[in-house]
This record gives C-alpha cells, structure tokens and sequence, in this order.
C-alpha cells in the first residue's frame, strides 16, 4: 500500500502531514503521536528490556525477568552477572522459555496483522508460524519502498526529503525484515545528513528512523560504522530542535549500548554522557527513562566508570532514585558502579545516595 501511494501520489504532500506540522502551534512535536502510538499498540510486556524490540523466543531468568533469549544469552556471554533490568545478581544461567507469554504475542500479531519472526526450535505449530510470516510478495513490495525511499532521500527536494525520512521511520517501526531492506537500501548515511537539518520536521523524522533502524542487531554496526553518525547523533541530543528529538537521540544510544563494544565508544563521544546526565535531571518522564537506560548500558563497561564520575552522570542518577518510573534503572546503574574502587568513593560522596537506596 504505501509503494502504490508513492507511484501514484509522487511525495507531494500539499496541505498534508508536514503542513500540519509546521502550522502547529503546540509545543508537542510531529511524532509525539506517532511514538505514543507505538507504546499504545505494542504492548510493553511483549517488548525485551534489552533489545527494545518484539520478543520472538521470551525466556525467564532467575529474577523473574523475561527477556529474549539472544539477548540476554549475549549479556551473559559479555561476562555479566546481573540482571539487565533490576541489576540484581543472576544465581543461575538457566533461561526458562515464558512459553505463556511466547503464545500471547503470537495471538496478538496475528490479530494485528504483524508479522512474527520466531527461531527455528520454538514450540508452537507450524501452520500459526507460516500465516504470521511475511509473504515473498510483501517482501519484494518493502524492497521496493525502501529503494524508492532512499531514492528521494538521495536526491529529493527538501519536502521529498522529510516525506521519505518519515516514511522510514514508520516502515521500520515494526519488523527485522523492513529495518534489514531499508539499511541495505543505503539509508543509514542520508538520514545522517538530515539529523543536521534545520527544519526541525525533517530531524525528528530522521532521528527517529535511525532509532527505530537501530532496533536490529546488524544495524547497529551500520550505523556505527558510518562515520561522524555517532557524533551526529550526540549533537541532536544536546542540541535537537524539539523535545522529541533529543528523547530520540536519548534512546538510539541505548540502543546502540547493547552492543559491549560500542559501550566505550559512546561514553568516550564529546558531550554524550554530559548530555544524558542533563536529560536525566530536566527531562520529561520518557527522557528521563531513555537517559536513565542508556547510562545504565554505559555503567555495564567497567572501563567507563572515570568518564561517569567527570560528566557529572553519577550525581544525576543518584538524584534519579526518587523519582518514579526511573529509580529501578537508577539503582541497577549505581549497584554496577560502586564494584570500581573509584565508582563505590565517587557514591559514598553523593549524600542522597544512602537515603535514596534504602528507600
């Protein structure tokens, strides 16, 4: 449906979406929607901690935490002991299948019409597996749209530009398949180019394109390997045109943190961690959540324990733990600090730490 609207309709978008966009005189972005939206439909429980994405192979740890399996099995492969989201200490490696909720979100993506992508050992029938994947038309039809997309990223007037930015980042909401033909179309460096934009439309929609593009394991590397992106995300996160925006820059770092290599790499970025504390400690109660989640990624690096301590980060997650929604994330953050001798005197200096985690 969408490449048919494309062909038919060219991108022009008259008195459409962008221009209500610029006539709006409320404070709320373009995607403030658009992101409720995704939080609405998607329910959070089907959503891995980790990996921000659907869950295909739900598994349990000794917490009682669910996770997907690939995800929290590379966690562990990374050498921790703690569970991602509580922080607390990990008594056994098994990984017990959440065979229930596994079931759940079959049911639920089929009645919306999502496709599900589950690995090849799990337990449910063959024939609900085929009707809930994608079928090599709908594949070929998201090629195409991709291609398209990337075209008038490519080489379109600025209106086109934004239109294709938004358009990626609705077609790479859902689906590894959509994120994988959309990056392999060549996106990933173009979106770059309009996180620079002016036009404050035009970077949100490519900001959060490249968040929901990051989602997929193999896009990370993309993204991280296209140079100055990393920077460029930095630079919307302390500088974005919207309060949408910078939440977005927020998130993809998060993302981006899952991978243990990139963990350095982001924390060493000028201004990264600085601009995270700063969102932790002014921002709204969704940029507050992606600060908090990013920074905890970035304490699971022992190496980043000085750069958290210089950037002021400590002090803000220690104010964190009183605040509702957060202090969970705030006290796994801290718990994995306080192992470094310099991370556990850094705390001991921070009054409100005691209070804040006996609380």
């Amino acid at each position: 449906m969408r490449y048919c609207r494309f062909l038919l309709f060219r991108f022009e978008d008259e008195d459409g979406e962008l221009g209500k966009w610029k006539r709006r005189t409320t404070k709320k972005g373009l995607i403030t929607r658009e992101i409720a939206d995704t939080f609405i439909t998607i329910p959070k429980d089907f959503c891995c901690p980790i990996s921000l994405d659907l869950m295909q192979d739900p598994v349990i740890v000794s917490t009682g935490q669910t996770y997907e399996r690939a995800a929290i099995a590379r966690w562990m492969e990374e050498g921790h002991s703690t569970c991602p989201k509580t922080g607390q200490m990990l008594v056994h490696t098994k990984l017990v299948p959440n065979r229930a909720l596994r079931n759940l979100i079959l049911q639920w993506c089929m009645a919306n019409g999502i496709p599900y992508d589950p690995p090849e050992n799990a337990d449910y029938s063959s024939e609900s597996a085929v009707s809930a994947l994608p079928s090599k038309a709908a594949m070929e039809a998201t090629k195409a749209t991709a291609g398209l997309l990337v075209e008038h990223l490519a080489n379109g007037t600025p209106r086109a530009q934004t239109v294709a930015a938004r358009e990626i980042r609705l077609l790479a909401k859902t689906g590894r398949e959509n994120r994988a033909c959309i990056a392999e179309a060549g996106a990933i460096p173009l979106l770059k180019g309009l996180l620079l934009s002016s036009d404050a439309c035009a970077q949100e929609n490519s900001v959060t394109a490249m968040l929901n593009l990051s989602i997929y394991d193999k896009n990370k590397s993309r993204i991280m390997d296209v140079e100055g992106c990393l920077g460029t995300i930095v630079g919307v996160l302390r500088y974005g045109h919207t309060t949408e925006a910078r939440e977005n820059a927020a998130a993809t770092l998060f993302s981006l943190s899952a991978v243990h290599d990139y963990k350095k790499q982001i924390a060493q970025e000028s201004g990264a961690v600085e601009a995270l504390a700063g969102l932790l400690r002014e921002g709204t109660a969704r940029g507050k959540k992606d600060a908090v989640t990013a920074l905890f990624n970035l304490s699971t690096h022992t190496e980043n324990c000085a750069r958290m301590i210089e950037s002021g980060a400590i002090t803000a997650i220690v104010g964190a733990l009183g605040c509702e929604g957060v202090s969970e994330e705030a006290a796994g953050a801290l718990a994995l600090i306080v192992r470094q001798p310099i991370g556990a005197e850094a705390v001991a200096k921070e009054e409100m730490a005691v209070a804040g985690l006996t609380e």
